[in-house]
């Protein structure tokens, strides 16, 4: 087991034998970079008001230093604090594999996909409606699941989302079990909602 720390406080474990390039990938993650003084000076510039400064100087930084994983997901996190959800999900879209792997961006992913397809959803009692006249409908049921997920309500989402899996899993590329997935990563992939919709998926 390795356990990296910083300022006194574990940051990150890994368990088991890795790959020298994978330990590297993981080290350096934590490493302070050049790129780190730029990023302090966006969130400055964005705290101060500077909104459309501090995103376009983070964006900057983050073509300057595409291997850091910190930028692309503080600019997504600040581009949805902004309601910006197509840039965000876009940006999020555009990362290398391995990247968008990684939990925080996996993660925030999920988050933003859910929320678009909230938007466009009409509101619960319609939905309600479509599905008591036909509880096949798929796009239906994903509808559901996405409105309640944007108000944290887990325990209405996952019924539907593991439905989808049972019964759809053609659905949107298997949308039903990668939003179990995202929502198992939402809540720290622990806990006793996780452990029942875990067993059960």
């Amino acid at each position: 087991m390795v356990k990296i720390f910083r300022k006194g406080k574990v940051v990150e474990e890994m368990h088991g034998c890795q790959p020298k390039p994978e330990l590297r990938r993981i080290i350096d993650r934590h490493v302070p970079k050049a790129s780190g003084q730029r990023i302090t000076e966006a969130l400055r510039r964005y705290r101060d008001g500077a909104v459309e400064g501090g995103l376009q100087m983070l964006a900057q930084a983050a073509l300057d230093d595409p291997d850091n994983l910190r930028i692309p997901a503080l600019l997504g996190k600040l581009l949805m604090a902004q309601a910006r959800f197509d840039a965000a999900q876009n940006l999020l879209q555009g990362l290398p594999d391995e990247m968008r792997d990684e939990p925080e961006i996996s993660h925030l992913l999920a988050r933003v996909r859910f929320i678009q397809v909230a938007r466009s959803a009409p509101d619960r009692a319609a939905l309600g409606a479509r599905l008591a006249a036909d509880s096949d409908d798929a796009e239906v049921r994903y509808q559901l699941a996405a409105l309640a997920l944007v108000e944290d309500d887990y325990e209405t989402a996952m019924p539907h989302l593991l439905e989808l899996v049972q019964r759809h899993r053609e659905f949107g590329e298997d949308a039903g079990r990668r939003g179990m997935l995202a929502v198992f990563r939402l809540l720290g992939n622990q806990g006793e909602p996780v452990d029942r919709y875990r067993a059960l998926l």
